[in-house]
């Protein structure tokens, strides 16, 4: 048990990049949520035509480092129907409370998604979960332990595979076999993707240095669900969804609301 415990919080340290510096949110509107940890920080945009209620709800979860206040209007600005986005600050990242740790990052998503549901005008419309590196591999757990309509993953990592076989610096190059064996089992991706059938859009940078395109098919292969995969030559980790085309974003979108039904 002691030795998970500093395996998972070496790990936290070593992946989590925590900042507190104020960051101005815009025109993003900030809401609490509450956990056994503390204040959870979360912002939200709406896009409402015609003075419609939200019809759907994405939920951005976040990088290693990202901040909330960053987040911009992707995807509600590429779709035609009044939706809503809420992006998160984990712990110990901008005002949330609590240490960053990758135990509570994973604790914390269902109990972001559930108090994100308990709002009035999202009880009963469709949640999809967009997620970039480590946030795609917490959309997929999230989506295996959640009602969730689809998902839209950037080079996510299977964190357990990652350490034993691309980071040999780890555990004094032994490949990171102690510390992968630490990692929480939200973030056993491949694991994972193999209990997960909500329709995702996958991206992959095929120049990612840091999660290889190579592991990324991996968790391609392993997914029950229907996918649309999207592969991005000369593309590194820094790829982010709305970087995207924006017609070929437009037409994973449009496969993912129809209910991404078909494979492609």
């Amino acid at each position: 048990m002691l030795g998970s415990t500093l395996g998972i919080a070496i790990a936290s340290r070593a992946i989590l990049r925590p900042t507190r510096n104020p960051i101005d949110p815009g025109s993003l509107q900030r809401f609490w949520i509450t956990t056994p940890w503390g204040r959870q920080e979360v912002f939200r945009q709406d896009r409402l035509i015609g003075g419609e209620k939200p019809k759907r709800l994405f939920i951005k979860l976040p990088g290693s480092s990202g901040r909330a206040e960053r987040s911009t209007m992707f995807p509600i600005d590429r779709i035609e129907t009044s939706s809503s986005v809420v992006t998160w600050n984990p712990p110990g990242f901008g005002a949330s409370e609590g240490k960053a740790h990758l135990d509570t990052h994973c604790r914390s998503v269902p109990l972001l998604y559930d108090a994100c549901r308990s709002l009035p005008e999202f009880h009963d419309v469709p949640i999809y979960v967009l997620g970039n590196s480590l946030g795609g591999a917490l959309a997929i757990y999230l989506a295996t332990v959640r009602a969730v309509a689809g998902i839209v993953l950037c080079n996510p990592p299977s964190l357990p595979e990652l350490l034993r076989r691309y980071n040999r610096w780890w555990n004094f190059g032994c490949g990171g076999t102690w510390l992968g064996k630490c990692i929480p089992q939200p973030l056993s991706t491949i694991a994972l993707a193999k209990q997960s059938t909500t329709p995702a859009v996958f991206v992959t940078s095929l120049e990612d240095q840091l999660v290889p395109a190579a592991l990324q098919r991996e968790i391609v292969t392993a997914y029950r669900g229907n996918l649309y995969p999207i592969e991005v030559a000369e593309a590194g980790h820094e790829l982010r969804l709305g970087d995207l085309p924006s017609g070929q974003m437009k037409k994973a979108l449009e496969w993912l609301l129809a209910g991404g039904i078909e494979k492609v």
